[in-house]
């Protein structure tokens, strides 16, 4: 098990000329993901030699999938099955989400 503090930000991304600190940095809250390391999975099911690439796949109606370059997946990718000490709700990717550090538009 390993729990991960990362900031996740909500919404979009907005920069106007009059933008305050809250619109352009008030989109972000920090969450304490817990989880398992994707490498410690990858590694338990036998990665193929010469594997450069893994692709996830969610589960939700529109089966969003995401490729992820197997040095970033072997490194601090995160399965993630709770948030803040709760189990993942439907809304959060439940029954796990993928947390791929520095991307965005990861959340499997």
């Amino acid at each position: 098990m390993l729990t991960a503090l990362q900031p996740v930000r909500r919404g979009r991304f907005r920069i106007a000329p009059n933008a305050t600190a809250q619109d352009t940095h008030g989109l972000q809250v920090a969450a304490f993901w817990t989880g398992v390391p994707l490498s410690l999975l990858l590694k338990q099911a036998g990665v193929q030699a010469g594997a450069t690439w893994i692709v996830g796949e969610g589960s939700e109606k529109g089966k969003h999938t995401k490729s992820i370059p197997i040095e970033k997946a072997m490194d601090d990718v995160l399965v993630a099955y709770g948030q803040n000490g709760e189990a993942l709700r439907p809304q959060q990717g439940y029954p796990i989400r993928l947390l791929v550090p520095g991307w965005e538009g990861i959340n499997m």
